[in-house]
């Protein structure tokens, strides 16, 4: 099913103004909860995890451009904190070349829910450094002025920042958003 869909969304044209960039999500371990609620921890041991790489691996395989990630926790580590699943598996393993994206404010949620970081300036940092591309919160700025300083402090480097953009430009351009930065809105139409 993830590869029908990636096929659908995407098409053979990802420019083409039928076509969106799907986001795979979430990745991982979020349809294996403790509780059985939505974003709660998922304890599946290291290889026992693997058994949902399968799926993401063909969507990865099928073009899919974009990744988001788990609300929760595998096995202790939250998902927006953990450099073994985002770099390791997903960018070295899987091979993703699109970017990864936040779930909703949950960099935000390094601090105040999985208090992994003292405040959201550490959160930044710890989610930039594990694989995270672009924060999805809208209408707040908080995400890129903390990275800004991050970056100016020297605690993320600079060519950590320049990878992420250019991954996030990269499907971007290859959407033809530089040409008709409105390509398939609702309004052109």
């Amino acid at each position: 099913m993830g590869v029908a869909t990636v096929r659908g969304y995407e098409g053979s044209d990802l420019s083409n103004p039928a076509s969106v960039s799907a986001s795979l999500k979430h990745y991982m371990g979020y349809s294996y909860p403790t509780t059985g609620a939505t974003a709660a921890r998922a304890h599946s041991g290291k290889y026992a995890a693997r058994y949902f790489l399968p799926t993401f691996a063909a969507a990865v395989k099928a073009g899919a451009h974009t990744v988001m990630v788990n609300s929760s926790e595998v096995n202790g580590i939250p998902g927006h904190a953990n450099g073994y699943l985002l770099k390791d598996i997903l960018r070295g393993e899987l091979g993703l070349q699109g970017f990864v994206v936040s779930d909703w404010m949950d960099i935000k949620k390094l601090v105040s829910v999985h208090h992994v970081a003292a405040n959201e300036k550490e959160a930044t940092r710890i989610a930039v450094l594990a694989g995270i591309d672009m924060s999805m919160v809208p209408s707040d700025y908080s995400f890129s002025n903390l990275l800004l300083e991050l970056a100016q402090e020297g605690k993320v480097p600079a060519s950590r920042i320049d990878e992420a953009v250019r991954r996030i430009l990269t499907v971007k351009y290859q959407l033809g958003l530089f040409d008709d930065p409105c390509a398939g809105s609702i309004r052109k139409q």
